[in-house]
């Protein structure tokens, strides 16, 4: 009898059908490794931008206090300049008083001469 006569026809469905039973668990596996990977890799890439996130916002926070500490010290040099400019305007009139008595003065000593 031959060999082929022993097997029958349930038995290499039964063996294709492992055949792709397998493959489709490879495939599966495969598929599962993939989506593990790709779920570790979006974590990773996700905190990474969490991390650029806080860095860049820790920069803007330093930047502003620079700036207030600036601001301030321009605030402050600027009264100061507005506090010398009103000495200064009170020192021009104060002279040109005394110039105009002055000339009034003179004034007196050319006529009284004269």
């Amino acid at each position: 009898m031959s060999h082929f006569n022993d097997i029958s026809p349930y038995t290499y469905t039964v063996s294709t059908n492992t055949v792709f039973d397998e493959t489709a668990a490879a495939e599966q596996s495969l598929n599962h490794e993939r989506r593990l990977k790709r779920l570790i890799s979006n974590r990773e890439s996700a905190r990474r931008s969490r991390m650029r996130k806080k860095k860049q916002i820790q920069e803007l926070k330093h930047e502003v206090d620079q700036l207030y500490v600036a601001n301030n010290q321009l605030y402050e040099k600027l009264i100061r300049l507005l506090e010398v400019n009103q000495r200064i305007l009170q020192e021009n009139a104060e002279l040109k008083e005394r110039v105009s008595s002055l000339q009034v003065t003179f004034t007196d000593l050319i006529d009284v001469t004269l």
